[in-house]
């Protein structure tokens, strides 16, 4: 059975009305509990409602971080997958210049190059001619950073 404060406030009214000696210390004792009893379930509930929100906050921020954490890693793949060595067979032969590694002789080395389909199909670099054959894997050439070499 639950008390309202209405009611223990009418039974405090009416045991001073009414002045019972034998059961009126019990009674007071007995309601004061119960009041401070409703105080601390307000606090209690109050503290509950502050740590759902914060638990919500908590929960939005986790969500957030771990969906920044998917793109981060979803772009280092990419950025992984673009630094890797590439086949030949990928290459452009549209006049592109891109970094082959060429293999002449017992020598390889890493040169710029551009493919020259129409007159010799030739992988052609600063110094040298290449033949399909001699020239194994390719990287693209990164952009210049912003506001060019220095």
């Amino acid at each position: 059975m639950t008390i309202s404060k209405e009611e223990r406030a009418e039974l405090r009214a009416d045991i001073r009305a009414n002045c019972y000696p034998d059961v009126s210390g019990e009674l007071t004792t007995l309601l004061d509990a119960l009041d401070a009893s409703d105080e601390r379930i307000a606090e209690l509930e109050a503290i509950w409602k502050l740590r759902e929100k914060e638990h919500e906050l908590a929960t939005r921020m986790v969500n957030r971080r771990n969906e920044e954490l998917k793109e981060a890693k979803s772009r280092i793949a990419e950025l992984e997958a673009a630094a890797q060595w590439r086949p030949m067979d990928t290459a452009p032969r549209d006049g592109t210049e891109i970094l082959v590694l060429c293999h002449s002789g017992a020598r390889s080395q890493c040169e710029l190059a551009v493919w020259e389909g129409h007159s010799c199909n030739q992988w052609i670099g600063d110094a040298s001619r290449y033949d399909e054959d001699q020239v194994s894997v390719w990287l693209p050439i990164p952009a210049l950073p912003e506001g060019g070499a220095k």
